[in-house]
């Protein structure tokens, strides 16, 4: 009913699809890990974040969380696809003091297999960054040559992720409307 309300785009068809391939997003393994599993490997990072250095002054959290879904999309042309997925994750937050300065970084690892979650890669790499930033200073205002590392690269990318659809470029709301086969970035991003 609430389809009917909304005018179809030109040329917009409702059809049915060849059958596409399986996709490998549900591991049902997930879901067998004893719940006290789940809670040692987030206790696990909690530990392992404060055992780095004693400059990490508390682990305001760390937990463990796993979820799963069902999508079914269908329609009167004879469409009818259904597809599982889940994720088991960990996270983490750590912050580092000295002196008056506190510092503080968050991360997670996400993955469909509760082997993949190091409680200490995590956790290292949580505290790792608060205890970088330690001492950092203000630079004056200019312009200088930057290398970006992947975390603040993606963080980038998020905030204009809006202008890379497809939907806002085929409606004309973004400045890539008529960019389709050609290139939009410096060849050295990939």
């Amino acid at each position: 009913a609430n389809a009917a309300l909304v005018p179809a785009p030109e040329g917009a068809q409702i059809r049915n699809f060849d059958e596409s391939a399986p996709m490998d997003l549900f591991n049902p393994a997930i879901g067998e890990v004893p719940i006290e599993e789940k809670i040692a490997r987030a206790k696990a990072v909690e530990a392992a974040a404060k055992g780095i250095d004693a400059r990490i002054e508390q682990v305001p959290y760390a937990f463990y969380q796993d979820g799963a879904g069902w999508v079914r999309i269908a329609n009167t042309e004879g469409l009818d696809r259904t597809h599982r997925s889940n994720i088991t994750m960990i996270a983490c937050e750590a912050i580092a003091a000295e002196g008056e300065e506190h510092k503080e970084h968050y991360d997670s690892k996400v993955s469909r297999e509760f082997a993949d979650l190091d409680a200490a890669a995590l956790a290292g790499k949580v505290a790792g960054e608060a205890l970088h930033k330690l001492g950092a200073q203000e630079i004056t205002s200019g312009t200088y040559p930057v290398v970006l590392d992947r975390e603040a690269m993606r963080s980038l990318l998020n905030t204009f992720w809006g202008i890379f659809s497809a939907k806002a470029a085929q409606e004309g709301k973004t400045r890539l409307k008529d960019k389709l086969g050609e290139a939009i970035a410096n060849p050295i991003v990939t």
